[in-house]
């Protein structure tokens, strides 16, 4: 009776993500729509609030910190942060050029000569990385792009492998799928898969 008992909780507990998931809704995707987060970049280093739609609380002053600029590859024109390991290793997306494609980047923050950026090569198609790319301490990079077919798909890359497509749900119908989060040893991924009529890109 006690194991019934904790089925039914681990099952109330998925159902009520899940369905929370549903009510939250997923970002909608566009042929090169490439996020830059003019949210952050337009608030006050000191104080303000946000302009999220979903949260609008004030923003905590920073107190002894300082913000270092990184800047971008060299030849690029933009790149965006991703997530960072424990040995101070950053994931970023970003151009090599005015007319390249979207490139995924390993930047080594710390050493005597300051941020050391290395291109891991194209992501594929101009869509990119849709949302910021994260990063385990084996090197493992995870996050999702749009695939030849135009559907977005979680993908992970690794140094031996490359870039791998974890595919999707596709025996319950779902089309698309997210990549969110790796642990620190790269051997557990988490994300969702679903399907909706914004899934397909244009």
């Amino acid at each position: 009776m006690r194991r019934i008992s904790i089925l039914a909780l681990i099952l109330c507990a998925c159902l009520v993500s899940m369905a929370w998931a549903q009510q939250v809704g997923s970002p909608r995707f566009g042929k090169h729509r490439i996020p830059h987060h003019p949210t952050l970049n337009g608030l006050s280093r000191s104080s303000g609030t946000t302009s999220s739609p979903r949260l609008s609380a004030p923003v905590a002053p920073a107190s002894h910190g300082k913000v270092w600029d990184l800047g971008t590859f060299q030849g690029g024109t933009w790149a965006e942060a991703g997530g960072i390991n424990d040995f101070g290793v950053m994931v970023a997306q970003g151009d090599t050029g005015p007319d390249g494609d979207n490139h995924l980047f390993t930047v080594r923050l710390f050493g005597p000569d300051g941020p050391q950026w290395s291109d891991l090569g194209s992501v594929g198609a101009n869509e990119g990385w849709f949302l910021w790319p994260e990063i385990a301490d084996t090197g493992m990079i995870v996050g999702y792009a749009a695939t030849d077919d135009g559907y977005v798909h979680a993908l992970a890359w690794t140094k031996k492998s490359g870039r791998v497509d974890l595919g999707t749900l596709s025996d319950l119908g779902y089309h698309y799928s997210v990549a969110l989060c790796v642990n620190t040893l790269g051997t557990l991924i988490v994300g969702w898969s679903g399907s909706t009529s914004d899934s397909n890109v244009d």
